[in-house]
Formats: C-alpha cells, sequence, structure tokens
C-alpha cells in the first residue's frame, strides 16, 4: 500500500495522499497509509502538521464518491430501480434553488448510468425522490458525522447536520458529496458495508494482546454495529459499482486480474470561502 500511495504522489505531486486497506467482513484494517510521512526516529525534524495520520483526522468534503450512499438508499427504500429514466437534460438543470452542472450534458440516462457518468442533475433528482428524512436517516446510519470508534487517537467526528439544520439546497448537496465533511476511514468503512451485504462492521486495528507463552491478555472481537441496507441492495450497487469501472467514470481502475468496482469523485476544495475550480480532492 505504501508503494502503491509513493507511485501515486510521484505522479500527481498531491499535498496529502491517504491509502487504507480493510477486510469488509470483520473490519480489520490491514494497512494504513498517510502521505507525508516521517521519521520517528528523528521526529524533531519534521512539523506536527506532517505527524498527521490522514486516515483518521483529515475531514473533507467527498464530492461524488459519497453518490454512492445516495443510490443505496434510494434502491433500498425502492424509489428507483436501475432500469428508471432519469433526463438530466443539457448539463444545467434547476433543482430546488439550485442550478446544478454536470461535466458534460447527459440529456436522458438510466439510473445505473446515473451513477457510472456521475450526473449531479440526475443524483440530485434521484435523491429529490428520496426525501430529506430518509436520506439523513441512511447517511447518519452508514456512520457519517460520527467517529468509527477505531483505536486510534484524533479521530474526527467529520461534519453532517441534522436534517431540521438543512436549508433548502442541502438534499441536492449532500446528495452529491456537498455540505458533508468526511474521514477517509468513514468513507472505508462505509464502502465496506456497502461490500458486506449492507452490514457496518467497526474497523479494527487491533486484534488480541498475546503473550510469549500464548495467553491472550485481551482481545477486540469484531464489532457488528447494524444492517444499513439489505443483501439485495448490496448487491445491485455493487452492480453498478462495477460498471463505473468498467463503461464509466473509472475506466483507469479497470484490472485484468480482479473485478473491480468503485466511485471517482473530483470534490473542489474551499479557498478563502469559495469553492475552487482549480484546486481538488481526487
Amino acid at each position: 500500500t505504501e508503494d502503491a500511495v509513493k507511485l501515486m504522489v510521484e505522479k500527481y505531486k498531491p499535498s496529502s495522499a491517504v491509502g487504507i486497506v480493510c477486510n469488509i467482513s470483520n473490519g480489520d484494517v490491514l494497512a494504513m497509509v498517510s502521505f507525508p510521512r516521517f521519521d520517528n526516529n528523528r521526529y524533531k525534524e519534521f512539523n506536527l502538521e506532517t505527524m498527521r495520520n490522514r486516515a483518521v483526522n483529515y475531514i473533507y468534503e467527498p464530492g461524488s464518491t459519497f453518490k454512492t450512499f445516495t443510490f443505496a438508499a434510494a434502491y433500498n427504500q425502492g424509489v428507483v430501480s436501475e432500469k428508471n429514466i432519469i433526463d438530466c437534460g443539457p448539463g444545467v438543470a434547476k433543482i430546488g434553488p439550485r442550478t446544478l452542472k454536470d461535466s458534460h450534458p447527459n440529456g436522458v440516462l438510466t439510473v445505473e448510468e446515473v451513477l457510472a457518468h456521475s450526473s449531479n442533475i440526475g443524483t440530485a433528482k434521484i435523491a429529490t425522490k428520496l426525501g430529506e428524512k430518509a436520506f439523513s436517516e441512511y447517511i447518519f446510519a452508514f456512520g457519517f458525522g460520527n467517529k468509527t470508534g477505531i483505536e486510534l487517537t484524533g479521530e474526527e467526528y467529520g461534519i453532517l447536520r441534522p436534517v431540521e439544520k438543512w436549508s433548502s439546497y442541502s438534499l441536492a448537496s449532500i446528495a452529491m458529496g456537498q455540505e458533508v465533511c468526511v474521514t477517509p476511514i468513514q468513507m472505508v468503512s462505509a464502502y465496506c458495508s456497502i461490500a458486506n451485504g449492507g452490514k457496518l462492521v467497526k474497523p479494527r486495528i487491533l486484534k488480541q494482546i498475546v503473550l510469549d507463552d500464548g495467553t491472550v491478555v485481551k482481545e477486540w472481537p469484531v464489532d457488528e454495529m447494524r444492517s444499513i441496507i439489505t443483501p439485495e441492495t448490496s448487491r445491485r450497487l455493487l452492480n453498478n459499482l462495477q460498471k463505473v469501472v468498467d463503461t464509466g467514470t473509472g475506466k483507469e481502475a479497470k484490472s485484468s486480474m480482479y473485478t473491480i468496482g468503485g466511485k471517482t469523485g473530483t470534490s473542489q476544495k474551499v479557498i478563502n470561502g469559495v469553492y475552487s475550480n482549480t484546486h481538488h480532492i481526487g
């Protein structure tokens, strides 16, 4: 994982980067990498910002990677299905008080194509069918707005306001990953639940402490917290996420060795209180 993150850092020159590998069924964190790195043996030569574990204490707007949870809620509530038609128009549409834009005109798409091509307009229209109350209940259930409880210091809550404090355009904004802040470990944990048949498992950095003679001093059991979506919804969503990689915005992640599913995102950084058109989080 360190090698993979290093390759990305060398290629794209980001200010920071995070890589996490999790076992979906038991929450085991198998690898966790935060860049920039520092040398524990020479810690006085590095500043505190460098020493941050961004996997648990960096919060950011997730952008389009958050759309997956909008679709999870919509499928589970039965408000849309994969082959339903959504008119995304010429790439600009007024959804409530907001004018939303897509990266290019999409016209008429099926629901699964809305996710594959990451249409903001299509996603907002699906969220509108879902409604504020149901949507907020699902995304809180996925663990957003709260700590995962992983056994590491400095974990952040992220930012997710209760539905009573949403504005008239919050539903559309949050559905496409704005007006919400997450940590990388929250995001990975929530995606693991989708791959795990809808069951959210607490991420685990420690399994047990064992003495040399084999005596187990302490154990951290698997903590299956709750079921959020049905196994059937999970299966349907995984098929959609595979199409994102096969035919949609995630084609660069395709592999001849593995079946890959996922979701791309390019959220705009906020600089001096304004969304930047040049600085992004990938």
